[in-house]
């Protein structure tokens, strides 16, 4: 029971941390065209 319980907890903290992997990804992937362009009105100016 205690293992179980263990391998439980295990799990979970790989559950949460894949899901804030998957939200900082998401997050990057939004920002992406932003920096893009912004580097490119950057090089305009320069």
């Amino acid at each position: 029971m205690k293992l179980f319980f263990h391998h439980g907890k295990k799990s979970n903290d790989y559950i949460s941390a894949l899901i804030i992997y998957t939200y900082y990804d998401n997050a990057l992937r939004r920002l992406q065209p932003i920096y893009a362009l912004a580097g490119s009105i950057f090089t305009y100016l320069t």
